[in-house]
């Protein structure tokens, strides 16, 4: 019935929430990993500038993928 329905689409969010929290988590301890380059007296390469830039984006970029196994991770240069 109609209660169902309510109950499989919470569980469908719930999960969509989930997979979005891990992506989220992968994608700040990426960004973390290059931090240094950032904040040190070298200047960032634009590689590293674009890299950093599909990181923070990817989250508004890839907003239809409901699975971590979907997301396409920039290449780290």
């Amino acid at each position: 019935g109609l209660g169902d329905v309510y109950k499989r689409q919470a569980k469908d969010k719930r999960i969509l929430d989930e997979e979005w929290t891990r992506i989220r988590a992968e994608r700040t301890r990426l960004l973390g990993e290059t931090d240094h380059h950032a904040l040190s007296d070298q200047t960032l390469s634009d590689d590293m500038k674009a890299y950093r830039k599909s990181l923070r984006d990817l989250p508004s970029d890839q907003s239809s993928k409901t699975k971590y196994s979907d997301i396409t991770w920039p290449t780290k240069p």
